[in-house]
């Protein structure tokens, strides 16, 4: 009799093919065994005595997704469970379910869009019937109807001996699918492990943004100045949120999940005037316009260090401005009692050039406005004002500041935007003018704000709005012109000290390129001397350029010409004190003639006076040290590009050796004449006889920010030990604490000048205090940035980097500032 064949399919091995389905119940499942699909109730949970949880569809929370860095999926919560297998099995048996696809008409790619679709159901909404429905692409809106309120649940009490397998399946399950007289209890020795309780999911974190007594994510002395950036961002009605705040403390890793286009209120102008009633065609200002020039003196604005009467800013720029509000508020405005005549529509494409002035001149009004009221919210005392975690208190005047920033920078921002476009007409009016005046005055709200986000665009249009735009003006240069170009060109250099290079598009100069890096271009011929392509030229310490400048009086750069008689240099650089032969060397060269270059031709040092009307004692430095500072962050880019991208050019280190000696050997007295030197042949000493306290100012406000250069050139040229550079730190922030106290005193004596200098020194020699042995500079560091002149604007994010590489430090990490500009990718502005 024949065998009849197995009905059961089988493998080519004989085994019995086993398929991978959900069919189980879902006691069988947890336990990880095959359930024999018995329904209603599973035989193999009856003999095991366990209660059968059925087959019913559950529903359960997955951890929500975000993209990464590195632009993957990722979950928010892996880093904390990390160390959790059931979490892991849960992320990686995660069924793969594409997103949701929807149609172009449905796809919005700015907030612009978006808000234009969503700010229509506000409408709808009121005029609906019960029975109405309302859809506009994804969205929909339909009338609520009231139901009867439910009992809240009674809370199980904690003594309750309840299983947490018990509780957490119960949670994630449909409970009228179960039936519980009829199922034994579920003993939690059966289950491994059970399916995780989703209320955990709604605890607070251990730690808050907003905490006054953790500093872990933003110090709690620096919480109010971080919301305030918050509401210059998002908005005065804005509710706080701690992704908001990430996002501005760490962009990279947080995104910006809140729109930042919020509609400002074009009503706030009223405050300062309003079409007349009485008269046609008339205008009736308020008693606040009159007062609001005043708050636009040299005294409010960042670049302004060194404030006395008759300074440039007051002298050139004030009356530029008063004749704007003038011609917008008594002359244009009553005509046609509204702004739409000075708007651009958002799509039209010829613009014509009167309009593209009257839009500017507008966006300008509207920051100088937002400027004034932010300076009189500043300076009204406000007591008993005691923010909590989530709330700023914020008066009218600080209201209508960010009101009106917003509306100033949304018409900024098309400028930016269309410029490549506007730059077509004709250079014969002022708008070029215009735009560096509005980007200024950008740049100085963005101060005050302690907003950093438009700085790469607003540098960007003004680097290429001066070479390029300005060289090519078919009109003469005015003093004003020139003043803004080189108050400009300042702020950049202190913009970029504290900026991370951009690899992708940065290029270095073709200039040195041919001149200092040779070898970059196949070229390994070193015999060229570079005293021949030093920086320094020579142009007077007046001069508007900062291209060029005057070569110091003592500073002499030895030819490296081979020649018969001398031997090759060694290119091996020594950064700290000239060893012997090299001083063996200068005294054997010392008998030749000079070089034209070596040659000093610039004019004997000035004597800064009150009312002077140079830009550069308006702003406390002498030219010569903010183009010093220039070529080190030139070089430092230079260093950064280098290691990068593997390019080791043999002249770096000579080039190095040679910055070096220029920034050891430079001396204010060979500039500016601030001093007389008093020999005492008793003590064999020579002490400094100032003129005047404003030329002591001077000396103090220089002596800060040159042993701030030095420190910022050592620890990131030859990347010197923090014990090499303390003496540098020291000595620069007793010249700060010497400049605060005077500007105290002269303020007490009503003096006709005042100093306030820039956060730049305190965040360079901050950065490199040695807090483990000298404490002292911390807390010395701390004393100063608390002073009422670093009040007037918002650095709490250069003081949170403070912070921040303290506590590394601490820690046993070695940072730098740079670093945490790369980490964090923010950008500062300390000019």
């Amino acid at each position: 009799m024949a065998q009849t064949a197995s009905i059961v399919p089988t493998s080519s091995h004989g085994v019995k093919k086993r398929s991978r389905n959900f069919d189980g119940c879902w006691t069988c499942r947890l336990r990880k065994i095959k359930c024999d699909c018995t329904r209603p109730v599973c035989l193999r949970c009856q003999r095991a005595k366990l209660e059968c949880k059925g087959y019913s569809i559950v529903l359960a929370w997955a951890p929500p997704l975000v993209i990464d860095k590195d632009n993957r999926l990722t979950s928010v919560n892996q880093k904390k469970q990390e160390g959790n297998a059931l979490e892991k099995e849960r992320l990686s048996s995660r069924r793969n379910v594409d997103l949701v696809e929807f149609p172009d008409s449905m796809k919005y790619e700015t907030y612009a869009q978006l808000n234009a679709v969503v700010s229509q159901f506000d409408d709808v909404s009121k005029k609906m019937s019960r029975s109405m429905r309302y859809f506009n692409g994804p969205f929909g809106a339909f009338k609520f109807t009231d139901s009867p309120v439910l009992p809240e649940p009674i809370p199980i009490s904690e003594s309750a001996q309840i299983s947490p397998v018990k509780r957490s399946i119960a949670t994630s399950m449909d409970i009228d699918e179960i039936s519980k007289s009829d199922s034994p209890e579920l003993s939690s020795d059966s289950i491994s492990e059970p399916i995780k309780n989703l209320d955990s999911d709604k605890l607070e974190p251990e730690t808050s943004i907003f905490s006054k007594t953790d500093n872990t994510y933003v110090h709690y002395a620096l919480l109010d100045s971080a919301k305030l950036t918050t509401l210059a961002i998002k908005g005065p009605k804005y509710k706080f949120s701690e992704q908001s705040m990430f996002h501005i403390l760490y962009p990279n890793f947080f995104p910006n999940i809140d729109p930042d286009d919020w509609k400002p209120n074009m009503n706030v102008m009223l405050r300062y005037f309003k079409h007349s009633t009485s008269f046609p065609n008339g205008v009736e200002i308020h008693p606040l316009l009159t007062t609001a020039t005043q708050q636009l003196n040299g005294s409010s604005m960042a670049f302004t260090r060194v404030v006395y009467e008759r300074n440039q800013w007051d002298t050139y720029v004030l009356p530029l401005i008063k004749q704007i509000l003038f011609e917008l508020i008594c002359e244009e405005f009553p005509t046609s009692n509204s702004w739409r005549t000075h708007h651009i529509p958002k799509d039209a494409s010829d613009i014509p050039r009167a309009l593209l002035l009257k839009n500017l001149r507008l966006g300008i009004m509207f920051m100088c406005l937002a400027t004034s009221e932010f300076r009189r919210s500043s300076e009204f005392e406000k007591k008993n004002v005691n923010n909590d975690e989530k709330s700023y208190f914020m008066d009218d005047e600080l209201k209508a500041s960010i009101e009106m920033r917003k509306i100033g920078i949304n018409i900024l921002n098309y400028h930016l935007d269309e410029y490549d476009n506007n730059s077509r007409f004709p250079q014969i009016d002022n708008y070029e003018t215009y735009l560096l005046l509005a980007l200024l005055l950008q740049i100085n709200l963005d101060d005050l704000f302690g907003v950093y986000e438009n700085y790469e665009l607003i540098f960007a249009i003004g680097d290429f709005l001066i070479k390029s735009r300005l060289k090519m003006v078919e009109r003469k240069l005015t003093t004003l012109d020139k003043y803004l170009r080189s108050v400009f060109e300042i702020l950049q250099i202190f913009y970029s000290s504290t900026q991370a290079v951009t690899l992708f598009n940065y290029e270095i100069p073709e200039k040195d390129r041919q001149q200092r890096y040779q070898d970059l271009d196949e070229n390994y011929d070193l015999t060229k001397d570079l005293s021949d392509v030093e920086s320094y030229d020579s142009t007077s310490e007046e001069s508007d350029n900062l291209e060029g400048g005057e070569r110091p009086k003592n500073i002499q750069v030895a030819s490296a010409g081979i020649s018969d008689e001398q031997q090759p240099f060694s290119f091996t650089v020594y950064f700290g004190e000239k060893r012997g032969s090299d001083r063996r060397r200068e005294s054997k060269d010392s008998g030749q003639p000079p070089r034209r270059s070596m040659i000093h031709s610039s004019s004997s040092p000035i004597f800064p006076e009150v009312g002077d009307r140079s830009v550069y004692v308006s702003y406390g430095l002498p030219k010569s040290l903010l183009q010093l500072l220039h070529e080190v962050v030139q070089l430092t880019n230079h260093k950064r590009v280098f290691q990068t991208q593997h390019y080791f050019p043999r002249n770096f280190p000579r080039v190095c050796a040679d910055v070096e000696d220029k920034i050891l050997n430079w001396n204010v007295e060979s500039y500016w004449k601030l001093y007389d030197n008093e020999f005492d042949t008793i003590t064999n000493r020579a002490t400094k006889n100032f003129p005047s306290s404003f030329h002591e100012g001077l000396y103090y406000n220089v002596m800060s920010v040159y042993n701030a250069l030095k420190v910022y050139f050592k620890r990131l040229i030859p990347v010197s030990a923090l014990h090499a550079t303390q003496d540098y730190v020291r000595a620069s922030l007793n010249a700060m604490e010497k400049l605060l106290k005077l500007s105290e005193e002269s303020k007490a004596k009503n003096d006709p000048y005042s100093f306030l200098p820039s956060f730049w020194p305190l965040l360079i020699c901050g950065c490199d205090i040695d807090i483990k042995s000298n404490e002292d500079l911390q807390i010395q560091c701390r004393k100063l940035w608390s002073h009422n002149i670093f009040r007037k604007h918002n650095y709490w994010r250069s003081k949170q980097m403070l912070f921040e590489v303290w506590k590394r430090r601490s820690e046993g990490e070695e940072v730098e500032f740079m670093d945490l500009v790369r980490e964090w990718n923010v950008v500062l502005c300390l000019g």
